[in-house]
């Protein structure tokens, strides 16, 4: 029989130290990895660099988290990223991050698009430290507010929006406009009404749409600092109009003239307005015996306000004709009419 061979002791020895030194050297390893990992976590660098990422993969919640952004029906996440997309020219894509200095422990950072600092954010320490004594970092992106405004003015009872976003109530000022050509009213409620809409805080250069009750597009645009959504002017309508403007601009130049009686001309005035008064009571000038005619006649600046209320420039040339001699006068009207009883009538002429 074979003899058995002994283990010495020292074989046992090494192969238990072996042992060790093999799981104490993974040990070391996986704590050296977890180290490195953690390291890499809390590098300042390294997490500026993970911010300016998110930006350009899309990911705005941290801005938004680290901004103290409060977001509205108006500012969104998606309106977050039209203004930083506008801040960078519309090129979010070159958007690189670079340290700009720091203050004591805080250190400053800079998203730039060129030369173009277009958001700052800082790293300071959060004052917590993990297993192996690594302090942590905060985020502070420097605050984003809206600074654009919207006055909007519409007629009552339009349907207002920025873009897709109904604007309620809740922004609904006192009236402040009216059209001057419709103060002669007696009844002024009877002059086209409007509500005004004072929207501030936003991000981005405003949408607007407006239509009326019945669906009726408007058309929207600037004077001074507010938006006015009046209806838009089809071209039925522009006819229709035109048509109105030129009867009754005629029929005024022949009543200064004499050529026509107030009796003539009152079917083309409305009556509940100081201007209708002032007309009637108008001391027009004899004129010897005459003829009259009118050309080039231009209509311009037709302006809708709702379906009852609207107000237009009209100017001609108007002639008067006598046995050996002729006047011809450069007509200038500013005129508002107002629908009553399906029928246009003059408010006013300025």
């Amino acid at each position: 029989m074979p003899k058995k061979k002994k283990i010495s002791i020292f074989s046992i020895f090494m192969l238990i130290l072996t042992t060790l030194l093999s799981i104490s050297m993974v040990f070391a390893l996986n704590y050296l990895w977890d180290y490195l990992e953690a390291y890499e976590k809390q590098n300042p660098a390294r997490i500026a660099e993970n911010y300016a990422q998110k930006l350009l993969e899309g990911d705005f919640s941290q801005i938004i988290e680290t901004s103290g952004f409060q977001a509205n029906e108006f500012n969104d996440e998606k309106m977050l990223s039209k203004y930083i997309s506008n801040l960078a020219n519309g090129n979010i894509s070159s958007i690189k991050v670079f340290k700009t200095g720091n203050d004591g422990k805080t250190l400053k950072y800079g998203l730039f698009c060129g030369e173009k600092e277009i958001l700052s954010f800082s790293l300071s320490p959060d004052g917590k430290k993990d297993k192996f004594g690594l302090e942590g970092w905060k985020i502070a992106t420097e605050k984003i507010s809206g600074k654009k405004q919207a006055k909007i003015i519409a007629p009552k009872g339009a349907k207002v929006y920025i873009g897709n976003t109904a604007v309620s109530d809740k922004y609904l000022k006192e009236n402040q406009h009216s059209i001057s050509a419709y103060s002669v009213l007696l009844n002024q409620e009877l002059a086209p009404q409007f509500s005004t809409y004072e929207i501030s805080g936003l991000l981005n250069e405003p949408e607007i749409s407006a239509a009326l009750e019945n669906g009726e597009k408007c058309k929207v645009s600037k004077q001074d600092d507010s938006f006015l959504a009046y209806p838009e002017v089809s071209k039925e309508f522009e006819n229709e109009a035109k048509e109105v403007v030129q009867t009754a601009a005629i029929k005024y130049a022949t009543y200064t003239t004499q050529d026509i009686s107030f009796d003539e001309l009152s079917p083309y005035l409305f009556k509940e307005s100081s201007f209708y008064k002032k007309i009637k009571d108008f001391k027009n000038e004899w004129q010897p015996e005459h003829t009259f005619e009118y050309n080039n006649v231009s209509i311009t600046n037709i302006v809708k306000y709702d379906e009852t209320h609207f107000t237009a420039d009209i100017s001609f040339k108007y002639t008067l004709k006598r046995k050996y001699r002729e006047n011809s006068y450069d007509v200038n009207y500013s005129m508002a009419f107002i629908k009553s009883d399906g029928q246009w009538k003059l408010v006013c002429i300025l």
